[in-house]
């Protein structure tokens, strides 16, 4: 097994500390700062477009500012996967005020303390980076005058992933199940939640699925009147490592309800759709366009050998809800059994798939590679 690489920590923000958690066991951290020099210890700076990047950096002791400069360390940022290059393409076309844009900005206060943009290591839960930094290697920015070679390294590793890693051993008791699917959402509100609940009641699948949804304001008046919907307060909570083999002994098809990343080229899964992974359960995902595709990219496989999954490449959210509720009305004429034995092989792959990901060896390969 190979060296966990240094990592330290000064200063870390509520918006980053749970991922941070989750990638904490990769590393080796440490506390204080040796006395001799050392070139191998990586530095976390806090990023999110909510704070203040410059103010990141300075609360960085004087002692490690000194010590990055001096030995040229390393700096790790994590990213949710926000535009951290502007809104590529309009960026080609456009005088864009290089303060306002993520990328540069971070790279602009790393200058001002003697840090290198070959310095800087991010990582990313979401997958599109790869594919905007070639377009800017390609093709000329405006308001720079000429194409950019990114010099920071990116890896994109989704951190819930390394939520689950204890062995699962538990099999689906077919008599048990009692509901085609579970659609919970007592989230945060979000309107394509909110939509697709209510297309749920629209269609008369209410009464074939456990479903949740929060208290929103949203379009519907009548519809308002029905939330809250609570069938489980406690679901979509793994970041407190609750058990939730319960939400899946009784249904045949989990419906995720990602988190909605209305970016062009940045998208994602969390917890929400590696949950059903782990507790060995088909899925459909209302979320971005690509989830998918993404998931199949990521070794995973999906179940368009049982029922139509092309909702997943079409453009617009109504269109992809719409077809998953076609889908599901379809399936309504399977048993419980026919479904099991339909999907079986394929939760059997992604329950194995996902036991077999070393993340340790990612990061470190990452850092050192």
């Amino acid at each position: 097994m190979a060296s966990k690489v240094k990592l330290f920590v000064e200063n870390v923000s509520s918006f980053n500390s749970f991922a941070l958690e989750i990638l904490l066991p990769y590393f080796d951290e440490i506390k204080v700062l040796p006395n001799n020099n050392e070139d191998d210890i990586v530095f976390y700076i806090d990023y999110h477009p909510s704070l203040d990047i410059k103010s990141s950096i300075e609360k960085l002791s004087t002692d490690t500012l000194g010590f990055i400069r001096k030995n040229k360390s390393k700096i790790f940022i994590l990213t949710e996967g926000f535009d951290m290059f502007g809104n590529i393409p309009e960026i080609f076309e456009q005088n864009n005020n290089v303060e306002s844009i993520a990328y540069w900005k971070i790279l602009s206060e790393l200058a001002s303390h003697g840090i290198a943009e070959e310095q800087l290591y991010i990582i990313s839960s979401n997958y599109g980076y790869d594919a905007e930094i070639k377009q800017l290697a390609s093709r000329e920015v405006k308001w720079l005058g000429k194409t950019y070679d990114v010099k920071a390294k990116f890896l994109y590793f989704n951190e819930y992933l390394s939520l689950y890693t204890k062995e699962n051993n538990k099999v689906k008791d077919i008599d048990k199940i009692k509901f085609l699917f579970s659609s919970l959402a007592n989230g945060r509100p979000a309107i394509h939640r909110y939509k697709f609940t209510k297309k749920l009641y629209n269609n008369g699948l209410h009464e074939h699925g456990k479903i949740s949804m929060v208290k929103m304001d949203g379009p519907d008046l009548e519809f308002n009147k029905l939330l809250p919907i609570v069938f489980d307060e406690s679901h979509n909570l793994w970041i407190e490592r609750k058990d939730e083999e319960y939400l899946f002994e009784d249904t045949s098809i989990w419906i995720s309800n990602e988190t909605f990343l209305n970016q062009p080229n940045i998208k994602g899964y969390t917890e929400k759709t590696i949950k059903p992974i782990y507790y060995k359960s088909p899925f459909m995902i209302n979320g971005c366009k690509g989830l998918l595709e993404l998931l199949r990219q990521d070794g995973f496989q999906t179940f368009n050998s049982v029922w139509d999954e092309s909702y997943d490449q079409m453009s617009d959210i109504d269109d992809r809800q719409d077809h998953i509720i076609k889908v599901l009305k379809s399936l309504e004429a399977k048993t419980p059994r026919q479904l099991y034995e339909e999907t079986l092989p394929i939760v059997t792959h992604n329950y194995n798939h996902l036991m077999s990901i070393d993340a340790g060896e990612k990061i470190n390969k990452f850092f050192t590679g």
